[in-house]
C-alpha cells in the first residue's frame, strides 16, 4: 500500500503545467534526436542544458526533460536503423533484420513492431524500477565514503576492461577525463591546479563546455567527414496497425528480452548497447532454427529494441542509487544533476524520495506518450531521417556555440569547447572510446572528495577502504576483472 501511495504522490507532483510540458518536450525531442542519423541522446541532452539555465527550470522539471530525451531516443533510433541501415550511437543490431524487412516492403511493419518492443521494454523496466525502489532504500542506507570510493574504482576498472579492445587507450582516455576534472581551485587546500593564472579556470572547466565539446562538436566533425558517403534509402513506408495484433505471437520474445535488458541495464558500467546485443544473440541462439536471423526476422527487431529500451530505464538504478553512470549518456545525465546541485547516491536516494517518485511517474506517462507519438509520426519521421547533413550540422553547431556563450559569456569558453571538439575528433579517428573520458571527468571530483573524507574519518589509515562486506566484495570484483583481463591477454598471445 505504501508503494501505491508513493507512486500516487509521484503522479500528483508530475501533473503541473511545467512538468507536463517538459515531459512532452523531452519525449518529442528524444524521438527526433534518435531518428536523425549520427545524432544521439548525448547530443540532445547537451543541447538542452543551456535551455535549462535560460528558463531556470526546477530540478524535477529538468530531470523529467532530460530523462524523456534519453529513453525517447531509444524509440526514435529504430527509424535510421530500419530505413537507412545505420545502427546509430546505441548499437542494438536492429538494422540486421529491420533493414532487410524494409527492403522487402515491410518497413512499416518493422517500425510498428519496434515501437511495440520499445513500449514493452520500457514499461516492464518502469514496473521493475517501481518495485525495486523501496527494496533498494534499505540496501543503500549503510553506504559511507569508503564504499563510495570502492564503487567508483570498480566502475573505472570495469571501463578499462570492458570498453573497446585496448586497455592502454581506455587508460589514456580515463586519465584525460581525470585531468579535466581537477582543473581549478582545490576546495580543500586552496591550491590552483592547471588554471594557468586564468580567472575563467578558477572554478574548473564547466560541465556544459566539456559535454558539448566532446560529443556535439566531435560528432559534427565526424559527420561532416562522411557527408558525401552514399546512403541506402527505403523510400516507401506503408503503415498497417494490424501489425499490432500480429505481434502478439511473439509475446514471449517481448517479455524475455525486456527482462534481459532490465537486468543488464541495472548493472553499473554496461549500457543499452550491451543489453541490445546480448538479447539479440540470446534470441538468435534460442529461435534461429530456420536460419532467418539477419535476413529480416521480426524477432530480431523485437529482441534488440525491447532490451535496449528496458536498459535505458533500468540504467537509472545505478545512477540514482549509487551515483554511478553506466554509459556516456547516463554520465552526462549525472553531470547535469550535479550541475543542478543534485548529488545522486545513497543519501540522495533516501532523502530525495519524492523527486524520484515524480521521475518514475513521468516514465509511466512518458512511455505511453512516446508509444502514441511513435505510431502517429512514423510517416513524418521517415522523411526527417533524409534531412541532408549540410543543413543539419551547421544548425547544431550554431546552437552549440550560442548556448555556451549565452551561459558563460566568455570567448575562452568557446575556445576550450572548440579544442575539446578537435580532441574528441582525433580520439575517435584513433579508435579511442569517449566513455572513459567522460566518466573520468564526471567521477573524478566525487572520488577525490570521498577519498579525503574517508581518510579524515580514519585518521589517515588507508585500511578503512577495505573494511566492511561491501568494500570487500567490490575490491574482490576488481581483482577478478584484472585477472580476467590478464588471462584474456595471455590467451590471445598464445593463439598467435
Amino acid at each position: 500500500m505504501n508503494l501505491l501511495n508513493s507512486l500516487w504522490q509521484g503522479f500528483g507532483g508530475l501533473f503541473n503545467p511545467t512538468n507536463l510540458m517538459m515531459l512532452f518536450t523531452g519525449c518529442l525531442s528524444g524521438l527526433l534526436v534518435g531518428a536523425l542519423p549520427g545524432i544521439s541522446a548525448v547530443n540532445g541532452i547537451a543541447l538542452m542544458l543551456p535551455l535549462i539555465y535560460a528558463f531556470n527550470l526546477s530540478p524535477e522539471s529538468a530531470l523529467i526533460l532530460l530523462a524523456g530525451i534519453y529513453y525517447g531516443s531509444e524509440y526514435g533510433s529504430n527509424l535510421s536503423s530500419i530505413l537507412l541501415n545505420i545502427p546509430g550511437k546505441s548499437i542494438h543490431l536492429t538494422n540486421l533484420d529491420g533493414f532487410p524487412m524494409a527492403q522487402k516492403g515491410l518497413a512499416g511493419k518493422a517500425l510498428i513492431l519496434s515501437g511495440f518492443a520499445s513500449f514493452s521494454g520500457c514499461m516492464l523496466a518502469v514496473i521493475g524500477l517501481t518495485i525495486c525502489k523501496p527494496l533498494l532504500k534499505n540496501v543503500v542506507s549503510g553506504f559511507g565514503s569508503s564504499e563510495y570510493v570502492a564503487i567508483i574504482m570498480f566502475v573505472f576498472f570495469l571501463v578499462l576492461v570492458m570498453f573497446g579492445t585496448s586497455l592502454v587507450k581506455n587508460l589514456v582516455g580515463l586519465c584525460l577525463g581525470l585531468t579535466l576534472a581537477i582543473v581549478g581551485l582545490d576546495s580543500a587546500t586552496g591550491v590552483l591546479r592547471f588554471a594557468f593564472d586564468t580567472p575563467e579556470l578558477y572554478d574548473g572547466i564547466d560541465f556544459i563546455i566539456v559535454v558539448i565539446g566532446l560529443f556535439t562538436l566531435g560528432d559534427a566533425l565526424l559527420i561532416i567527414e562522411n557527408t558525401y558517403a552514399p546512403r541506402q534509402l527505403v523510400k516507401k513506408v506503408i503503415v498497417s496497425f494490424q501489425t499490432a495484433l500480429e505481434g502478439w505471437q511473439h509475446r514471449w520474445t517481448f517479455l524475455r528480452c525486456s527482462l534481459v535488458g532490465f537486468v543488464i541495464g541495472s548493472l553499473p558500467g554496461t549500457g543499452t548497447s550491451v543489453a541490445g546485443v546480448t538479447a539479440y544473440r540470446l534470441e538468435k541462439e534460442l529461435k534461429n532454427k530456420m536460419r532467418t536471423f539477419g535476413k529480416g526476422d521480426e524477432r530480431g527487431v523485437i529482441a534488440s529494441e525491447s532490451a535496449g529500451s528496458a536498459a535505458s530505464v533500468s540504467a537509472f538504478i545505478p545512477l540514482l542509487v549509487l551515483g554511478i553512470p553506466g554509459s556516456a549518456t547516463t554520465a552526462v545525465l549525472l553531470g547535469a544533476m550535479l550541475m543542478m546541485n543534485l548529488n545522486p547516491g545513497p543519501m540522495f536516494y533516501i532523502q530525495q524520495s519524492d523527486l524520484i517518485w515524480i521521475l518514475v511517474a513521468s516514465m509511466y506517462m512518458g512511455n505511453l506518450l512516446l508509444f502514441v507519438l511513435h505510431l502517429i509520426t512514423i510517416r513524418f519521421f521517415s522523411r526527417i531521417v533524409l534531412i541532408p547533413y549540410w543543413i543539419l550540422i551547421p544548425f547544431i553547431v550554431v546552437v552549440a556555440f550560442v548556448g555556451v556563450y549565452a551561459i558563460q559569456q566568455s570567448m575562452l569558453s568557446l575556445f576550450i569547447m572548440l579544442v575539446l571538439g578537435l580532441v574528441s575528433y582525433l580520439l575517435r579517428k584513433l579508435d579511442y572510446s569517449l566513455v572513459p573520458v567522460i566518466l573520468g571527468y564526471i567521477l573524478g571530483g566525487p572520488l577525490e572528495v570521498q577519498l579525503r573524507r574517508a581518510l579524515a574519518i580514519s585518521g589517515g589509515e588507508i585500511g578503512i577502504l577495505y573494511q566492511g562486506g561491501v568494500n570487500l566484495v567490490l575490491w574482490g570484483c576488481i581483482v577478478i576483472l584484472v585477472l580476467f583481463k590478464l588471462w584474456n591477454s595471455l590467451r590471445l598471445l598464445a593463439d598467435r
